[in-house]
Order: C-alpha cells, then structure tokens, then sequence
C-alpha cells in the first residue's frame, strides 16, 4: 500500500466558486459545479506542490494565458505549464475504449511508488455504453486492488471502486514532472478498530477544546479534565442553590406583590364607593340648600311677625300701664279716710301672716 500527501480535496461545487463560468463561457449551464472536474484536479495538484490557488484563482489564471478553447474546453494536459512555469507533463497514457490492460494498472503503481500523483479520466456511469466523462486525482493503492481517489464531485476522498471496476472506470491517465511525498507509514488496524480510536481520539479532543483545557487536547490528562468538570459541578451546585433561593425569595415577593395587590382593589373600591357617595351628597346640596334657605325665609317672616307683635304688644301694655295708673290716681283721690283705714289694715294683716 502506498499513498501520497494530498492536503487539499477541491470541490468543484464549493458554493464560493460552482456557479462561476468555466472559461470564456458567457452563460450557464458551463459552470465549474456543472463542467469543471478537470480544472479542480489541476487545482489539487497544484496545492499540493505548494502554488496558493483553487478552482475559481486557476480558472481566471488559464483565461490570463489563453489554455481554454470553444468557451471552457481546456487546450491540452499540459495547459498548467502555461500558468506555472515550473511543472510540465512527464506521462501521458493514451486513452482505451475498452478495458485498460494490467500494463497500465501496474505504470500507474510504479508512477505512485516514485511519487508522482495521477489525474485520470473515468466514466461518469459505467454502466452505460458511452462515456460520461469525469476527471479524479488517484494519489494512491492498496495491498487488496483498492485505488484511493480523490473526487472533485463531492470534494472527498474515495475509493476509486466507488464508480465500478478499474479496468472499466479508466480511460486514461496522466502526471506531472513534480513529485510528491509519501503520507506518513500507517499501522493497518481492522476498519471497525480504526474507526473507534479515530472517534476517541477525535471525541476527547472536541471534550478537552469544549471544557477550555489550555494544555494539548492530546496530551491532556485525565485528572486535568477531571478537576475540570468538578469545578463546573461546584459551580453547577452553587448556581442551584442560588436559583432555589432566588426562587424562594421571587415567590415570596410574588406573594407580597399579591396581597397589595388585592388591598389595592379593596381601597380602590372604597375609593369607588366613596366618591360614589361624595357625588350623590354633592348632587343633593343644590336641593337641601333650597329647603333650608326656604326654612330660612320662613323664620325670618315668623321673627319679623313676631318682632312686630311684640312692639304691638309693648304698646298695648303701656297703654294698658298708663291706663292703670291712671285709674289707680283716679280710685286714690275718691277714697275716704275709712276707706284708706280699711286698706291699710288689710296691708298690715298681710304682713303679719307672711
């Protein structure tokens, strides 16, 4: 098994770049998401021998230098020696119609041993009889006839068996002059064990960056994230007691606030009934008012007919006095001696009895 350093995976239908026009294209369809699998190859091997590009930058950079032709079909292999100077074609495998021989299944692993990554044109739907032309990186093999691919489709790595047998998917391949280095050796482990200790790893990893450990996620140990989730625990009881007390005390002020409340809708309905009644006193003032200034009137005649009764009277008894002592002058002067003899006896018996 062998593979080679790919670091990047374009994707033709990268929403920053699927709806750009392929080429000199004026209109779609000839998008790169619909026709540029080939120039997101160009693209990854690019990357690869460290030119800062993608699909979208190649594609302005081959207009600049005239490589595409009828709108977005691309001059020939070799159209990226025009942009990048230093890298031309070193292999090019002619294309079969039919099923490629094992002669060229075994160039393309001589090819990868030396370090030399492939671009090769497939077929889309093999199971049709014409070809959908598609274009994949082939950066390695496997022990077991398995090709690793990377396809511009999805912007993934795959296995080439993905789209049928080798021999049927391939029309033909082609490398540049720049060699590649090899990934790092691998222990081979069952697919199930590896894919386990690669979602541990990856799983502590997300845990470590997620609990905010400063040190390597990957060198992190336990008891440090331990003490780590102890103090957010700590921090969770504190926050708990604090809400139940919070809870307590909003309970307790939505009680109060209640009481007040109802004692405001208690005063509010003595207010009501109050000045209810204030204003059906006020409405009855006007009539009271009539009554008693009426009375007044009244009384005032009765004392004006009183006062004039009593002068009437004064009158009568001053008459009735001068009257008096003119009959008592008159009665005196026609007494006689006995007579004032008689009077004055009957005075002193008076006074001798009291």
């Amino acid at each position: 098994m062998k593979k080679l350093s790919l670091p990047v995976v374009f994707s033709q239908n990268d929403p920053t770049w699927k709806n750009t026009l392929l080429g000199f294209n004026s209109a779609a369809p000839f998008t790169i998401g619909n026709y540029g699998c080939r120039l997101s190859c160009f693209a990854m091997f690019a990357k690869a021998i460290g030119k800062d590009t993608n699909p979208a930058k190649l594609n302005d950079d081959l207009k600049a230098t005239g490589q595409f032709s009828g709108g977005g079909n691309l001059n020939d292999d070799n159209c990226l020696n025009a942009v990048y100077g230093d890298v031309k074609v070193y292999y090019r495998s002619q294309k079969y119609e039919d099923l490629v021989p094992d002669s060229l299944i075994s160039k393309i692993k001589s090819l990868i041993d030396e370090g030399y990554l492939l671009i090769a044109e497939v077929d889309f739907y093999p199971s049709t009889a014409v070809e959908d032309m598609h274009f994949v990186v082939i950066y390695g093999y496997g022990d077991n006839g398995e090709w690793y691919t990377a396809d511009p489709w999805t912007g993934t790595k795959i296995l080439l068996s993905t789209y049928g047998d080798v021999k049927r998917v391939l029309y033909r391949v082609f490398c540049y002059d720049r060699k590649l280095a090899t990934e790092e050796a691998m222990i081979c482990l069952p697919a199930s064990v590896n894919d386990g200790n690669v979602k541990k790893a990856t799983q502590w990893d997300k845990i470590v960056s997620y609990l905010e450990i400063v040190t390597d996620p990957l060198n992190t140990l336990f008891e440090d994230a331990q003490r780590v989730v102890a103090g957010f625990k700590s921090r969770i009881t504190d926050l708990q007691t604090r809400l139940t007390n919070e809870t307590a005390e909003r309970e307790n002020r939505e009680e109060q606030v209640s009481r007040l409340k109802d004692r405001l809708t208690e005063e509010e309905a003595l207010r009501k009934e109050l000045q209810e009644k204030l204003t059906d006193s006020i409405s009855k003032v006007p009539a009271i008012q009539t009554v008693y200034e009426d009375r007044i009137k009244v009384l005032n005649g009765q004392l004006d007919q009183m006062g004039k009764e009593k002068g009437e009277l004064n009158r009568t008894i001053q008459t009735l006095k001068t009257q008096n002592d003119q009959l008592m002058k008159n009665q005196i002067s026609s007494l006689t001696v006995a007579d004032i003899l008689v009077l004055l006896f009957n005075k002193l018996k008076t006074i001798k009895l009291k």
